[in-house]
């Protein structure tokens, strides 16, 4: 085993963690899996991510969850807000979602690592 800094907080943690334990970034990403975090949005706001009418994962601002996806899927998120949106994803991949806009519109999208939580 060896310590190794975490690319979010810079904090030190085991080559063998799938997530850090400071900020649960994910240490490992694996070609078969998607990572997305949650930035930009109210603390309550809730999201589900749907893959064929089952929900696949969950989370709220700050949250970076990991799913398994070993080829392109088509997602649907949707908020407790009631906004509801597709998209596809692909493995390996970072993506980022959050709100904007007068109208805190929901957005996605595909980044190379993961920035800081933007508060609210």
């Amino acid at each position: 085993m060896a310590l190794i800094k975490c690319g979010e907080c810079n904090k030190k943690v085991s080559d063998k963690a799938a997530t850090c334990p400071n900020c649960g970034n994910p240490i490992k990403d694996k070609p078969d899996e998607v990572s997305i975090r949650f930035v930009k949005m109210p603390l309550a706001y809730k999201v589900n991510i749907y893959n064929d009418g089952n929900i696949i994962a969950q989370g709220k601002f700050g949250d970076v969850i990991t799913f398994d996806c070993s080829e392109s899927m088509d997602i649907t998120i949707k908020s407790k807000r009631g906004d509801n949106f597709n998209t596809t994803v692909n493995p390996g991949c970072k993506y980022q979602v959050g709100v904007r806009g007068l109208r805190n519109d929901t957005y996605i999208e595909r980044v190379d690592m993961f920035s800081g939580i933007q508060p609210w």
